[in-house]
């Protein structure tokens, strides 16, 4: 297995995908994403955004039948080290992003704020969600 951008196949499974976890799909693109593909079957992917004021990472999963295996760690820490400054989030799972070095912050970017309020209303759930940023050195 080996990180790399999807192809047309792999980024319709992508799109499969987040349709399926219920992620963000605003203006996916491909270029956006890296996936871990297995003879063509994505099994993980990951989303790195260009704001004008921040880096965020989003829309990240991984098939339900290679969950629980370190996948979505390797992601993270594939995707911060393809970014070039700071890396922000939103999300329900501060626990698993601390353990890539995330931490939970109050001050943030506006492009983080209007995902906040975006997730808040369209992606409604139970848990709270947060902002994380990860420091790249």
């Amino acid at each position: 297995m080996v990180f790399k951008q999807p192809d047309k196949n792999e980024f319709e499974q992508v799109k499969q995908l987040v349709e399926e976890f219920w992620l963000f799909n605003e203006n996916m693109q491909p270029k956006q994403f890296s996936i871990l593909s297995d003879k063509g079957r994505v099994i993980a992917f990951g989303r790195l955004i260009e704001h004008s004021e921040a880096t965020e990472l989003c829309t990240m999963g991984v098939a339900k039948e290679f969950q629980k295996k370190g996948l979505g760690e390797k992601m993270v820490e594939h995707l911060i080290r393809m970014a070039k400054r700071d890396v922000y989030l939103v999300t329900i799972l501060p626990g698993f992003f601390a353990k890539s070095g995330f931490k939970v912050v109050q001050d943030y970017p506006d492009s983080l704020r209007k995902k906040v309020e975006i997730c808040t209303k369209e992606y409604h759930v139970e848990e709270p969600y947060f902002v994380m940023k990860c420091n790249i050195q």
